[in-house]
């Protein structure tokens, strides 16, 4: 029974997605890598400028100012950051050069300046090319395509690896002739092959810390530079000739010095740099297996590489190598509208069957405003419409209302019920008369309903003041010694 896998299009397609989402967990799992095999304390600081943390510094005297410069940018393609654009086009003059590496000479000899010129044109106009029908010739595509490499803002490698690149260059610049001594053969072999190992593993990873498109047109450049190095028989162009040829392109800042120019043994370091990467082409563009599971893992936990949940597996059916994947049951169960009408009824018992407090009233109020609404059960309907139906309970009585009804009598409860009544309000005579002849003392007589207070019932004094809004007529007189509310006793 054959082993179920994942079958994609881009074998990469990991790697470029954690470098796309996750960039600087990217960057940091590159520079751990690095700093096995490069020195990242040293003065240049590569650990920081890898990492961003530190700015490229460039120097005054520099042979081609960028910083600052304004630059021609001719159609996007040519003088212009590399894009995806870019890279189609020049992917379109790597194809074509395969197929005539065995040209003697091949980017060493220039081709036709004018050809070259009408080539960049309609690269720029867009236009679609055949190159094998056209009168161009492979020197006029190669030269070509230096161009477009050596008008690139910063190198193909970044002015943010250079440093790096000099420093891995380091590890197998003159390693023939370095033989240490107290090693025997052995040991000076197996010391050898360490320092290419070194010098490749720190290739792979810088080359991986690149953007996408500088990363693909790299690996297309040395499959090329590659393939016409084991064709020097016929181009007699060897590694070597080519990192010369190609080394100020893709490895040379734009803010190279003088003095750097002038350093000829530095310059030789930096070609046989290059001339190392187009050597082991295949090797340095290979991305560990570690490193794609690793992204996998990353990926798939969800930003993190210990699981959080287990993912459901994709079942698949290998049909002529084709990878279909088979439709898959969805494991999350709807709730019906059965199962929450329930659960909204065993609700509503439960809040009917709890002890009398002001949390049950709040709840049962809610379920009766809300009984219209759609999924609810029936007997919340039902039971919320007769708890609408029944009367408000009488609310308690305070203690301001128990002196008025010990005080006032029956003439309280009659009034409330009546509508309030200002002390202007009109009252008819029989009122009048029912208010003169319930008067004990016939010195005090007034058409306005008066009410006294005694001096020893403070609480009758404020409550029956004559700003109040009920007006009791029929409240007897205390004490014909008391003064009344409208002036003292006559």
């Amino acid at each position: 029974m054959s082993t179920r896998r994942e079958i994609f299009c881009n074998p990469h397609y990991y790697l470029e997605a954690m470098k796309h989402k996750y960039p600087d967990v990217f960057i940091d799992w590159c520079c751990t890598e690095l700093s096995h095999v490069l020195d990242f304390k040293g003065t240049d600081s590569i650990g920081d400028v890898l990492k961003g943390n530190t700015e490229v510094k460039y120097p005054k005297n520099s042979i081609k100012k960028v910083k600052g410069q304004k630059r021609k940018l001719t159609g996007g393609v040519f003088g212009a950051p590399l894009t995806a654009e870019g890279y189609c086009q020049a992917k379109l003059l790597i194809e074509y050069l395969k197929r005539h590496l065995h040209m003697e000479g091949i980017f060493r000899i220039p081709g036709n300046a004018e050809r070259q010129r009408k080539l960049k044109e309609k690269i720029i106009s867009g236009e679609v090319i055949d190159l094998d029908s056209d009168i161009f010739t492979p020197h006029d595509v190669a030269c070509t395509l230096k161009a477009f490499l050596g008008e690139l803002p910063e190198p193909l490698l970044s002015d943010r690896q250079f440093q790096a690149h000099v420093q891995a260059a380091g590890l197998t610049y003159k390693l023939e002739d370095y033989n240490p001594s107290g090693m025997n053969e052995d040991n000076k072999r197996k010391w050898k092959e360490k320092r290419k190992l070194d010098h490749i593993m720190a290739l792979t990873y810088l080359c991986l810390m690149l953007n996408t498109c500088s990363f693909k047109l790299l690996q297309e450049l040395l499959d090329l530079l590659h393939l016409a190095a084991r064709e020097q028989s016929n181009n007699k162009m060897t590694a070597f000739n080519l990192g010369v040829m190609f080394a100020p392109h893709i490895l040379w800042p734009r803010y190279f010095t003088t003095e750097d120019v002038r350093d000829q043994d530095f310059v030789n370091k930096l070609n046989t740099g290059v001339e190392f990467m187009i050597k082991h082409a295949q090797k340095i563009c290979r991305v560990p297996e570690f490193l794609l599971a690793k992204c996998e893992k990353y990926l798939k936990n969800g930003g993190s590489l210990e699981p959080r949940m287990e993912a459901p597996t994709v079942d698949t059916t290998e049909t002529d190598g084709v990878a279909i994947s088979r439709p898959q049951h969805s494991n999350v169960h709807v709730k019906s509208r059965h199962t929450t009408e329930q659960a909204l009824g065993h609700l509503y018992d439960d809040i009917k069957h709890m002890e009398p407090s002001a949390k049950k009233r709040k709840l049962m109020k809610n379920f009766a405003k809300n009984c219209h609404m759609p999924g609810t059960p029936t007997n919340v309907r039902e039971g919320s419409a007769k708890l609408m139906r029944q009367k408000k309970h009488s609310r308690s009585k305070s203690f301001g209302g128990v002196i008025k009804k010990h005080v006032l009598g029956s003439t309280h409860r009659k009034n409330k019920k009546n509508a309030v009544l200002s002390p202007t309000s009109s009252q008819t005579p029989t009122q009048h008369e029912r208010v003169n002849n319930n008067l004990k003392s016939p010195d005090v007589v007034s058409t306005t309903p008066s009410y006294h207070y005694t001096k020893r019932d403070p609480l009758s004094q404020r409550l029956f003041s004559s700003d109040m809004p009920y007006a009791d007529a029929s409240t007897p007189k205390r004490s014909t010694d008391t003064p009344t509310k409208h002036g003292k006793e006559n």
